[in-house]
């Protein structure tokens, strides 16, 4: 089995960050790192198939309130490779 994590940054107006943020952690593998005072929100998407993370990544930008949702990290492992302190 294999773990795919997506580092993300979304886009909010600023007014409107804590209500996105709220919905964002709401999606299923979805935690958000970091806000900024100009609506910048810091997102990971983890999901166990590279198909999963695609419908999750694309759900991002249909969040209320989120203006754009950009890529910015794609990174996958076997989970027994994280377990075992493999390279």
């Amino acid at each position: 089995m294999e773990l795919h994590v997506a580092g993300v940054l979304a886009r909010t107006r600023p007014d409107d960050t804590a209500a996105v943020v709220a919905r964002i952690t709401d999606l299923p593998g979805a935690e958000v790192h970091a806000t900024s005072a100009d609506g910048k929100v810091v997102v990971t998407l983890e999901a166990f198939d590279s198909q999963m993370l695609s419908e999750r990544l694309a759900l991002l930008p249909l969040v209320a309130g989120v203006l754009s949702a950009v890529l910015v990290y794609q990174h996958h492992e076997l989970l027994e490779d994280m377990r075992d302190g493999s390279p």
